[in-house]
């Protein structure tokens, strides 16, 4: 006679979304909390340069990179920064990090040909955009100083307040304009019989006179020694 099944029925833990058993309930365990240094997203933890600064352990920024701003040669594709660079304003692509695109003031999108920090733009200005620049960068015309942001702008004249403000691409054409073309000296005729560079006539020294001069040489360096 075959045995007969038994079930064991578990104890049951009420929650918000219904009943659930106790092993289920035993085993959603909430993760354990962030440590300092250690990435949110893979949980690496950040080698012991991370902590070499002071103050408080910045956070760790889990970065892949970025297709759109420019990018340091040496990074590998996923790694850890401590500050994110956010999107870019013009065309929203990714900035990367302050590993993979440097610093604040460095921070560049190759796409728009605009720079993607206000640090940036206050440390660079408005990119220009000769004809020479804009083949270079393949008909991409860069954001003129107006295009930017409000907090770009305010930022650009807070630190450049006491600077001179540099002439724009229509100044310089206007002052080349202004500037008179002198006309190139016709060539004069001369006579060939008489030479371009006349030589002096060489100086006739004397035998004695150059034995003499030679004589107070020897003399003012042995003065100059001691020996006299």
């Amino acid at each position: 006679m075959p045995k007969r099944r038994t079930f064991s029925r578990k104890p049951e833990v009420a929650n918000l979304f219904g009943v659930q058993h106790a092993d289920a309930a035993e085993g959603a365990k909430a993760p354990p909390p962030i440590a300092d240094g250690q990435c949110p997203s893979c949980r690496q933890y950040m080698p012991r340069e991370w902590f070499s600064g002071r103050g408080e352990t910045p956070s760790v920024v889990h970065c892949t990179g970025s297709v759109t701003a420019w990018q340091k040669g040496h990074i590998p594709k996923v790694h850890h920064g401590r500050r994110s660079y956010g999107v870019c304003w013009k065309c929203g692509g990714n900035l990367g990090c302050d590993q993979c695109s440097g610093s604040a003031s460095e921070v560049l999108c190759k796409r728009c040909a605009a720079w993607g920090t206000p640090a940036a733009f206050a440390e660079h200005g408005p990119i220009l955009n000769s004809d020479t620049m804009i083949a270079k960068r393949y008909g991409i015309v860069a954001p003129a100083f107006e295009d930017y942001p409000d907090n770009f702008r305010r930022c650009y004249r807070r630190v450049n307040a006491n600077e001179p403000q540099a002439p724009s691409l229509e100044d310089w054409k206007a002052r080349a304009a202004e500037i008179k073309v002198v006309p190139e000296p016709e060539p004069q005729d001369y006579d060939s019989d008489v030479p371009l560079f006349q030589s002096s006539p060489p100086v006739s020294v004397s035998e004695e006179d150059a034995t003499e001069a030679k004589r107070r040489r020897i003399r003012e360096k042995a003065r100059e020694m001691g020996l006299l």
